[in-house]
């Protein structure tokens, strides 16, 4: 396993986990900065991350790449502390990127009022 190759152990904080190869920055950003809650799948040429709950407070499904807003403020700020998050609000741009930067096609988001999705597919 190279350094840019995805281990869904390290992704979520777990023990185990299967791999594919994408940046990781984008594996980070993909599901570890937001983790709890969350349904992660390793299928043969994708990653899917899906959350039963929808979008929160100011955040909509035509927004949701640019405001931030929580549930849970104080597990969020945990979250921050404990280094599984850097900056608040910067993980879409930042997946975004180093998919380009990778060359893997574009993250697949699927926000809606009761639930939200994204599949990050790997490189050709």
């Amino acid at each position: 396993m190279s350094a840019d190759d995805v281990d869904l152990a390290d992704l979520l904080g777990t023990q185990e986990g299967p791999t594919l190869e994408f940046k990781s920055t984008a594996k980070r950003e993909g599901g570890r900065g937001d983790a709890i809650g969350k349904a992660v799948c390793a299928i043969e040429d994708r990653i899917e991350v899906t959350n039963p709950g929808g979008p929160f407070g100011q955040v909509r499904a035509d927004n949701f790449d640019r405001v931030t807003d929580y549930r849970n403020p104080s597990l969020a700020a945990a979250m921050k502390g404990l280094g599984y998050v850097n900056r608040f609000g910067r993980g879409v741009g930042r997946v975004r990127k180093a998919l380009e930067n990778n060359g893997n096609p574009a993250a697949e988001f699927q926000v809606d009022d009761v639930s939200w999705a994204v599949v990050i597919r790997s490189a050709a």
